[in-house]
């Protein structure tokens, strides 16, 4: 009889939650202690905890749920597995493995409250890919590069841009012979005049010739009724051409037309004034030499599209234009070689706009609050190798001669958006910056880097692209030779429009961010994102594996770790095991013993004690039947306290122990994270042993133990709180009792505590 009983405690030791005692009530059977204790909790429990109502026979007492994954990977790295997007969220790894290329199987303990599976390989350079789990598989796949081949960004590829010369040498006064132009209507057929403050009150000159405007007084000259000069015969190949020398400051305000083929030269200490817009018809030029002013408040660039002729504004000096300033149709052109200022810049129709090295625009106001560079024609033409800086940019339409060779700072927003069918792209030449306070790319919009060029975004990238069929929108580096581009940004976000479409990063460049959408959608689960031949994203945005060296006034470069700290660091997924020791049977805070056990990482886990409120001593246990082991040392003596005295009870609402670490395991790959026979075991009274094991013989039952994940995610990742001393736990947790009777409705009841009813630690 006695060894039918042992035999009977052997299988429920190795099946089911046990709880046995050495006791004197009947020597035959070690069991009826148990027997009557476990009875007397379970009726105590379904009226003090579940209101009265029976425990629900599939209740496992698990607040998770194994999840059986593949992953296919063509590349070996770190694996790790997370319920939230791990791009800039605070998420817990739920499972962390190095893993050779090939497809591998395995089990994952998923809260159950949680929907959604997020894979992170992090490859051996620091790069990453990560993407949401599609029924319980995701693949990293490597991409050969995009069939369009596109090279490296170089000045060369400007295709059909050619730009004026500016003028080699300015004169400073009339030269001797010149005639002087009293006022009225002339035609001329060639030759020299000046003019000076004793002209008449209009001036009206046809026919080509070289028109001096020099100082005779008080070196202000205004045309009280007309300026009018032009009438050239169109094809003669001349030209009038009008200097205003030093001292002097012409205001031609009654007429702000420069006809075709005028030429305007403002040199050093000159000055060319107008009261509204500026314009330059046709084939008209205006030089403003270095030292000479212009005061206008807009300016209106045209051209007549025959024959290759332009208009122009060419600027040597520094000039602010109050207003705007706008090129457009057929060869209109801007060019700048030293500093100008507007309100906006408009480059419409062909228009062709030039900063030249060496020189700085800027498309603000000094507040840099406002301000507008508009690019939005196919034919436009927009180039910068010098300083430019604006409050905003729009690049929209296409064209395919847009590029930064320098250094370009929008203030506060970049908008790209090429069309549907446009083949066009913002080009980035080697060794070149753009430094952007908010990037958004929409539609199909193409960005080509040249090596060692980086775009600094501070504040957020917004992918918005919604060309699915386009493998080659987005950001694309250099596809031959070892030379990266870098796109830093501390998050790039998933736009509006982006919820069935992609964006692609290609060729040799890094994408390092803070934050980046995954690469699946969580609703229809469409790709987001491609990688394509050597394009990795990179889990910081000071974290690429690449230098990129400053280059004068065009690069502050990028130097891997440098500028603003690392990411914090991960927090870890644990799951808790809290116990009930049997001590009486009316006590419902399963905190007498409380261990957590960190999510495997290659196969490990480490037990840490974290609570010690029962009084009995007690000590921790792995396994089942004869392979159960001891876990470090007693809990008490753990915690450097003695038992039997409930003044002595740990991290229960009296003292306060820092946890401790108990020992390792090591886990199969199947693992359930949930259902580890972990178990205590504890000496009471007499001697009296009671063994708590977690087992799924447990389930449907009163339980002992209770296995609760913590948080997976947000600023409480990884932990759980369990309830202070003589807590019941549906008074801390008010809806356990519910889950209890009913395991399919509050699942998350562990995220909602009692404030002041659970041991909140740090």
């Amino acid at each position: 009889m006695k060894m039918n009983y042992l035999m009977k405690g052997m299988a429920v030791m190795a099946l089911g939650l046990v709880a046995v005692s050495c006791n004197k009530m009947d020597p035959f059977n070690p069991y009826a202690e148990q027997e009557i204790k476990q009875k007397e909790f379970t009726n105590n429990f379904q009226t003090e905890v579940l209101n009265g109502k029976s425990v629900d026979a599939n209740q496992t007492w698990a607040t998770t749920d194994a999840e059986q994954l593949s992953v296919k990977s063509d590349f070996a790295g770190t694996l790790k597995v997370y319920t939230a997007n791990p791009h800039g969220e605070i998420a817990a790894s739920l499972y962390t493995q190095d893993i050779e290329a090939g497809t591998h199987s395995f089990t994952v303990a998923k809260p159950s409250d949680e929907e959604n599976l997020y894979a992170k390989l992090i490859l051996d350079d620091g790069t990453i890919r990560v993407s949401e789990f599609t029924d319980n598989a995701v693949s990293f796949v490597k991409s050969a590069a995009n069939t369009a081949a596109y090279q490296a960004a170089r000045r060369a590829n400007r295709k059909g841009v050619e730009f004026p010369d500016a003028p080699t040498s300015y004169p400073t006064t009339y030269p001797q012979g010149a005639e002087y132009y009293a006022g009225g209507y002339k035609y001329f057929n060639g030759g020299t005049i000046y003019m000076d403050e004793t002209t008449s009150n209009y001036v009206e000159v046809q026919g080509y010739c070289d028109m001096y405007v020099v100082k005779n007084g008080n070196g202000i000259i205004t045309p009280s009724s007309k300026w009018y000069v032009g009438n050239i015969p169109y094809g003669s190949g001349k030209n009038i051409r009008v200097f205003i020398c030093s001292g002097v400051t012409l205001d031609i305000s009654q007429n702000q037309n420069i006809q075709a083929d005028v030429e305007i030269y403002v040199l050093s200490g000159a000055t060319l004034k107008c009261s509204s817009q500026l314009i330059l018809n046709s084939t008209a030029k205006v030089f403003v030499a270095s030292g000479g002013t212009l005061n206008v408040p807009s300016i209106s660039i045209n051209a007549d599209n025959s024959g290759g002729r332009y208009s122009l504004f060419y600027n040597q000096s520094t000039t602010t234009v109050s207003g705007d300033i706008t090129v457009t149709n057929g060869k209109a052109v801007i060019i700048n070689e030293g500093t100008l200022t507007a309100a906006n810049l408009n480059v419409t129709g062909s228009g062709m706009f030039w900063n030249k090295e060496g020189g700085t625009t800027n498309i603000t106001n000094a507040a840099k609050t406002s301000g507008t560079t508009t690019v939005n024609s196919n034919d436009a033409v927009w180039i910068n190798d010098g300083q430019y800086n604006t409050v905003n940019y729009d690049f929209t339409a296409g064209s395919v001669n847009v590029w930064n060779n320098c250094k370009l700072t929008v203030y506060n927003k970049f908008y790209i958006n090429l069309g549907q069918n446009s083949t066009s792209a913002f080009k980035m030449d080697g060794g070149s910056s753009a430094i952007i306070k908010e990037f958004v790319m929409a539609a199909n919009s193409r960005v080509i880097m040249g090596g060692n060029s980086i775009i600094k975004v501070t504040e957020k990238t917004v992918m918005n692209n919604t060309a699915q069929s386009f493998e080659d929108a987005g950001i694309i580096g250099p596809t031959s030779g070892n030379l990266y581009a870098v796109l830093q940004s501390p998050k790039i976000e998933k736009g509006s429009n982006n919820n069935s479409k992609y964006v692609c990063y290609n060729g040799n460049v890094y994408v390092a961010t803070d934050s980046h959408f995954a690469q699946k959608d969580e609703e229809t689960h469409n790709p987001m994102y491609r990688i394509l031949g050597n394009a990795s994203i990179v889990d910081g945005q000071n974290n690429a594996p690449y230098t990129i060296r400053a280059n004068g006034n065009c690069s502050d470069g990028y130097r891997t770790g440098g500028g603003t700290p690392a990411p914090a660091v991960e927090p870890t997924m644990y799951y808790y095991y809290a116990f009930e020791d049997l001590g009486t049977t009316d006590d419902f805070d399963f905190n007498d013993v409380v261990i957590r056990v960190s999510a495997p990482v290659n196969g490990k886990s480490t037990v840490t004690l974290m609570a010690a409120g029962g009084i009995y001593p007690a000590v921790v246990t792995y396994g089942t039947g004869a392979s159960i082991s001891n876990i470090g040392e007693e809990v008490h003596a753990a915690f450097g306290v003695s038992t039997g005295n409930t003044d002595e009870m740990v991290n229960t609402g009296g003292k306060k122990k820092d946890f401790v670490t108990l020992g390792t395991i090591d886990l199969p790959a199947n693992a359930v994270m949930s259902q580890l026979p972990m178990g205590i075991t504890v000496t009471g009274n007499n001697g009296q042993i009671t063994r708590v094991e977690c087992s799924v013989a447990n389930n449907g039952k009163a339980p002992l133990v209770i296995a609760v994940s913590g948080y997976s995610s947000g600023e409480n990742a990884g932990k759980w709180f369990w309830p202070l001393e003589r807590t019941n736990i549906s008074s801390a947790y008010t809806q356990f009792g519910e889950w209890g009777a009913n395991a399919s409705t509050h699942k998350d009841w562990y995220k909602n505590f009692t404030k002041d009813k659970v041991y909140k630690w740090q």
